[in-house]
């Protein structure tokens, strides 16, 4: 949503905090007969759960950058819809993806995924790596292939072959469809 960068740090939601604990601190204050608030002030308590709950959604909504990149300077996809996903693995999340998001940068590709709510926090990044560079946190692109005009099946295995994803994705834009397959090409 905001950022507030300060020396590339986000100071936005120490803000938040800040406005939230005085708001608090003026409340009790007047319940307490410290202080007497006028012209409306005195309804300063119905305002504090809204502040929380804009704070709260605006950090949680932001994608976290991986170290060193910024999200803004690449390329990305819309969210783009994935009915169906198969994982493959020692331990499943109970993960349910129904949205995932692809940003490009020269070597790497960061995926990020999200439910169906309609608050869009995302999770990830899903690194998608060179097949000859090693990440060991890192996957690399198994499949990527067309469908149709609209649909496509992307398929991810970490370097260590022990986790794969497939996804199904669904009502892919033809902007979209040119940045996977022109970005995907070279993994």
């Amino acid at each position: 949503m905001f950022k507030l960068k300060i020396n590339n740090f986000d100071i936005l939601p120490f803000i938040f905090g800040l406005i939230i604990i005085a708001m608090i601190g003026l409340n009790e204050l007047h319940i307490k007969g410290i202080i007497h608030l006028r012209y409306g002030f005195q309804y300063i308590k119905y305002f504090v759960p809204i502040v929380f709950a804009f704070a709260v959604l605006n950090y949680v909504k932001k994608m976290q950058s991986p170290d060193g990149v910024e999200l803004s300077d690449l390329f990305s996809t819309e969210d783009i819809r994935t009915p169906s996903f198969r994982y493959k693995g020692s331990v499943n999340q109970g993960t349910n993806i129904s949205f995932v998001k692809f940003y490009f940068a020269k070597n790497e590709v960061y995926m990020y995924y999200r439910n169906f709510f309609p608050i869009k926090v995302y999770y990830g990044p899903f690194t998608i790596c060179k097949k000859d560079s090693f990440s060991s946190a890192g996957f690399i692109l198994k499949e990527f292939q067309k469908i149709n005009t609209n649909e496509a099946k992307l398929s991810i295995q970490s370097q260590n072959g022990l986790t794969s994803y497939t996804f199904n994705m669904r009502n892919i834009s033809g902007k979209d469809f040119k940045l996977l397959g022109d970005n995907l090409k070279d993994f």
